[in-house]
């Protein structure tokens, strides 16, 4: 297995975001859908965790 340089990864991905500011580039766009969050009592949370 391949080790990944997350260093390298992360330029590139600032680089790509640069370059699409400039209009040099498109980036692809996601819409997420969000999910309500339900409501949880302290009692439950507490057994929850134990």
């Amino acid at each position: 297995m391949k080790k990944r340089n997350l260093f390298d990864e992360l330029v590139e991905g600032f680089d790509a975001l640069d370059r699409e500011r400039e209009g040099k580039m498109t980036l692809r766009r996601h819409k997420v859908e969000e999910n309500p969050v339900e409501t949880i009592s302290t009692v439950e949370l507490v057994a929850i965790r134990k």
